[in-house]
C-alpha cells in the first residue's frame, strides 16, 4: 500500500498533471496583481533612497505622530475609566 502510494507520487513529480502549478493558466489580472505586489517594495526602497524628506517635513511628521499618540492614549484612558465605572456600578449597584 505505502509502496504503491510512493510510486504514484513519484509519477506525479516526473510527469505533472494538468492541475499542477507549472501548467496552470493564470488570469491576466492575477498576473498584474502579483507584478504590482512584487514591485511595491522595490519602489518604496528607491523612493527612500533618492527622494528623502526635508527636515521641516520630518519635524512636522514627528509632531503629528506625537499628537496622534496623545489622542490614542486619551481614548484608551477614557475606555478604561468607562470599564471601571461599569464594574463599580455592577458590584456596588446590586447592594
Amino acid at each position: 500500500m505505502i509502496f504503491r502510494l510512493a510510486i504514484n507520487l513519484s509519477i506525479d513529480i516526473v510527469r505533472p498533471s494538468k492541475w499542477s502549478l507549472s501548467h496552470r493558466n493564470y488570469d491576466p489580472m492575477f498576473k498584474l496583481l502579483v507584478l504590482l505586489a512584487s514591485a511595491i517594495p522595490i519602489l518604496l526602497f528607491l523612493k527612500n533612497m533618492f527622494f528623502s524628506r526635508s527636515e521641516r517635513f520630518k519635524k512636522a511628521s514627528a509632531d503629528l505622530k506625537r499628537q496622534i499618540d496623545y489622542l490614542v492614549w486619551t481614548i484608551l484612558v477614557l475606555v478604561g475609566l468607562g470599564i471601571l465605572y461599569s464594574l463599580f456600578k455592577l458590584i456596588w449597584g446590586s447592594h
